[in-house]
């Protein structure tokens, strides 16, 4: 599509399917989110003032995932300081016409992740070549390929069939930052 103009990919973006879009992102904030934040020492939002955490008349709000308080270490790195840039399907085709992969670039977010959606029977060659380790990296349907996005990288050639990937740009909120400051800073 046109919204990565620089390296085009024939894609669509997640929310275009409303259907399975909330499921997605919400199994992606379970699953995904918790691990990376441990693995990289994102601690969770700190709880919300007690203005934004008062409900309508005054009464205390329910605590909200991203403000409620940890006791142990699963729930004190639980991903909440992350937030989705782009979320899409792409499909990469060996068919004529189709796109086979896609050239060295970096992409403007923290952190970039794909999911293989098919299974690698389905096709031959893909899988994402990191520069730096000058390796192409496989991996199985249902596995996820973290990588920063500050690295350059590309999606290897697929050479027969089809490679179905879902992709995330994931960026990390400042410690005193919301999720609505976050939207409101990247409106152009």
């Amino acid at each position: 599509t046109e919204r990565h103009a620089a390296y085009a990919t024939t894609d669509l973006p997640c929310s275009s399917v409303p259907a399975v879009d909330a499921w997605v992102r919400r199994s992606i904030r379970e699953r995904v989110f918790p691990k990376l934040a441990r693995r990289h020492g994102w601690l969770p939002l700190p709880p919300d003032p007690p203005e934004v955490a008062a409900g309508a008349a005054g009464a205390p709000a329910a605590p909200s995932a991203a403000g409620r308080e940890a006791s142990a270490i699963d729930e004190a790195l639980d991903g909440s300081r992350l937030v989705f840039r782009d979320l899409f399907f792409v499909r990469y085709s060996a068919a004529p016409g189709g796109q086979r992969g896609l050239a060295l670039h970096r992409d403007g977010s923290v952190l970039s992740f794909n999911i293989l959606l098919n299974d690698p029977s389905e096709f031959e060659g893909g899988g994402t070549y990191i520069e730096a380790d000058d390796r192409v990296y496989h991996i199985s349907r249902g596995d996820c390929c973290v990588h920063s996005g500050k690295l350059r990288h590309g999606g290897n050639p697929v050479l027969r069939g089809e490679r179905m990937v879902l992709v995330a740009f994931i960026d990390v909120l400042e410690v005193d930052e919301r999720p609505n400051d976050y939207a409101d800073r990247r409106r152009p």
